[in-house]
């Protein structure tokens, strides 16, 4: 437990960001536990994956500032379009390279069996949070409808 607190309390300093901390802190979190870090393991794996999401991340608001270009594009602007589309796409290819590269270099610090992990781990929460919002949706949508027929009963009696 003292493992996981240290490792939680130093990685939540390392990625502080007040509109995203409780996804990325449950991220981390999961992160850990999915591949079984050690203490010697998450003191060299995170301060790299800090800098590794950091530069996605940059990419990924590059990739939608272009997306958002293309989109007022008009039928007439065919050039523009071209330079717009090459630009995103080496963007696109520039993430791939990233995270062939960031799981090459994690050899030196985790097993195979925790890169098999570390690469299934991106997919795999993404799916999670979207099955924990529609959990949540459903929740909520369920929870609307008992309430108005509770108050359709009151009316009618």
């Amino acid at each position: 437990m003292k493992l996981f607190t240290t490792i939680f309390l130093s990685i939540t300093v390392l990625f502080s960001n007040p509109k995203k901390n409780n996804i990325k802190n449950m991220k981390i979190w999961l992160l850990t536990d999915k591949l079984s870090l050690t203490e010697e393991q998450a003191q060299k794996f995170f301060p790299m994956y800090k800098i590794h999401e950091e530069n996605i991340n940059e990419n990924k608001q590059l990739i939608k500032k272009l997306y958002e270009e293309i989109n007022k594009l008009d039928s007439n602007s065919k050039n523009d379009f071209e330079a717009l589309k090459s630009n995103l796409f080496n963007l696109e290819k520039k993430n791939l390279i990233l995270r062939q590269n960031f799981i090459s270099d994690m050899e030196l610090i985790l097993d195979l069996k925790q890169r098999i992990e570390l690469i299934n781990f991106d997919q795999w929460f993404k799916d999670e949070l979207k099955r924990k919002a529609r959990k949540m949706h459903e929740r909520e949508h369920l929870g609307n409808h008992s309430k108005n027929n509770i108050n359709n009963r009151k009316l009618k009696n």
